[in-house]
């Protein structure tokens, strides 16, 4: 099967060669055609060539097109710094006081960090439309206020300046959708991911989110499917409001990391058990291992979590509605080794088939 056939069968749970599988390399990928970071942050030639070739090279059935969190925050006006071999990141918040909330002003749409990302997305889609699915990630309005104020100050005021948080989310909802809308017609063929990472049990109530970031995501969502775009949502958080952010949001598309051990976590079996009939799962190897393991470590993990959740899609009454992948973007620093990742996609080519084969039955 193609990658394209394999992920759109996946998603509408018809049989495939093997579950569809992609490790999220974003900036690893700069290492691969032999580009810092920064240019990679800043270049889009430079990154869309380096997404490409870790496509290529992993046989990613997706490619996850993130440049960091940093994106719209920059554009607001915070200071971001950019490290030659790491992620870029906020050096300097631009709401230091609650009246800040009040002065916040949205720039223009779009900035120089959006237009970054949007023209690497026109060039990947000249590449690969219709032939590899993609998925660009868009940070969430809590996450870009966090990336504006710092989290601490945020889930504190969450507490105390209700009106003045609201007011913020409110102005960065209008500039997300106003962003969005400049990117180029999805076509169907890929996605937008948004990161509502702060949707967690380990961070504040259900209702609370709700009242946040709950009260803006229809327009969110709205504004993705008139782009024509699949509704994907990204939440590596401890312990992810499932029920509201697949449900409640309607997502078809949702990639979490697991963190069973810690939290109101469920083991990945459970969330297939409980979320494979609303959405494709996608997840959730340990990044870490791609950093600090070993070659055979990550073999005998892939392998594992393969079966763990071909058993589970099975017990379920389903042959392919779930995506192999990590829980995270793999960290792009330079003691990330490569061939880790090569491991991870070479195990899944081996005995994706042949675990294929029990549930295609």
């Amino acid at each position: 099967m193609s990658h394209f056939e394999r992920m759109f069968s996946a998603i509408v749970d018809e049989p495939v060669d093997r579950l569809p599988a992609f490790p999220m390399v974003c900036g690893l990928s700069r290492r691969l055609v032999g580009a810092t970071h920064r240019e990679y942050s800043t270049d889009a030639k430079v990154a869309a060539n380096s997404l490409l070739a870790a496509q290529k090279k992993f046989d990613m059935d997706v490619i996850p097109l993130l440049i960091d969190l940093s994106v719209t925050a920059g554009d607001f006006g915070a200071k971001v710094r950019f490290p030659e071999e790491n992620t870029p990141m906020v050096e300097e918040f631009l709401i230091k006081s609650v009246e800040d909330y009040e002065k916040l002003e949205a720039p223009e749409i779009p900035g120089e960090r959006m237009k970054h990302q949007i023209e690497t997305t026109k060039l990947i889609m000249e590449k690969i439309a219709g032939q590899v699915p993609f998925s660009i990630l868009v940070e969430g309005p809590l996450l870009v206020l966090t990336q504006l104020a710092g989290t601490e100050r945020v889930l504190k005021d969450i507490k105390r300046e209700p009106k003045a948080v609201n007011r913020a989310l409110e102005l960065i909802t209008e500039a997300l959708v106003e962003y969005l809308e400049c990117y180029p017609d999805g076509g169907g063929v890929g996605a937008i991911c948004m990161d509502f990472l702060w949707g967690n049990r380990s961070i504040m109530s259900d209702d609370d989110y709700r009242k946040l970031e709950g009260k803006y995501e229809p327009k969110i969502r709205k504004k993705i499917l008139e782009k024509g775009y699949m509704y994907n949502i990204h939440n590596c958080g401890e312990s992810p409001m499932l029920d509201i952010q697949i449900r409640e949001y309607q997502c078809p598309f949702y990639s979490l990391a697991t963190y069973s051990d810690r939290g109101e976590n469920r083991s990945i079996s459970k969330i297939v058990k409980e979320y494979s009939n609303d959405a494709l799962i996608v997840g959730s190897l340990d990044t870490q291992l791609f950093t600090f393991g070993t070659v055979e470590m990550v073999q005998k993990a892939t392998r594992n979590f393969m079966e763990e959740v071909a058993k589970a899609l099975k017990e379920s009454g389903h042959r392919s509605k779930f995506v192999i992948s990590t829980g995270c973007e793999i960290s792009p620093s330079i003691e990330t080794k490569l061939d880790n990742v090569t491991a991870m996609m070479e195990i899944v080519n081996k005995y994706g088939p042949k675990i294929q084969e029990k549930l295609n039955k």
